[in-house]
């Protein structure tokens, strides 16, 4: 659909095939941020310049909100963020929180 952009520093070096995992509205660490030039190939074969490891780790201790995540890699994001498929949301929120906001009960088929 469009090319990766490779008038972007140091794109034009990288695999063509690279992701790293960037998630908005989550309360992240920095070395789970999923920076632009963290990017990984499949079975971490290679990775950029600042990747720092294998498991984000996304601590479970903010008010409820909800979350959506995509692909960051530096030069692929315009293309992971409006491809269908690569992008998701979710919701976070503790047990209690939860309750009083999401419907509970049976969901009936029609």
């Amino acid at each position: 659909m469009f090319p990766i952009d490779e008038t972007l520093h140091g794109v034009n070096r990288e695999p063509a095939v690279r992701t790293v995992v960037h998630l908005h509205g989550h309360k992240v660490l920095s070395e789970s941020d999923g920076y632009p030039e963290a990017w990984f190939t499949n079975g971490f074969a290679q990775t950029g310049p600042f990747f720092e490891q294998r498991t984000y780790h996304y601590p479970n201790d903010q008010a409820a909100t909800q979350l959506w995540y995509h692909d960051h890699a530096l030069g692929a994001t315009r293309l992971t963020t409006t491809t269908p498929g690569s992008r998701g949301s979710t919701c976070f929120a503790t047990a209690s929180r939860a309750a009083s906001i999401f419907p509970t009960g049976r969901s009936r088929s029609r």
